[in-house]
């Protein structure tokens, strides 16, 4: 389980990442979160690939966010 900033639907955010990182997330609300902001990984991939996909998640969440 990730949490990440909520900036749109966590299922519109695992759609975001698919389509355009191609990494594949479930969104929270799979599995009953009570709120927006979580996003569930796979333990399954090897540690090159989970590294990476924690990448492009990190990379698109913080495209989200300006800083003052």
């Amino acid at each position: 389980m990730l949490r990440v900033p909520v900036t749109r639907s966590d299922e519109e955010l695992a759609l975001t990442l698919l389509v355009t990182r191609n990494v594949y997330v479930h969104p929270g609300h799979s599995f009953d979160f009570p709120a927006e902001g979580y996003l569930v990984l796979s333990l399954i991939a090897g540690k090159d690939q989970f590294t990476e996909g924690v990448r492009h998640i990190l990379e698109l969440t913080s495209q989200q966010w300006t800083i003052f």
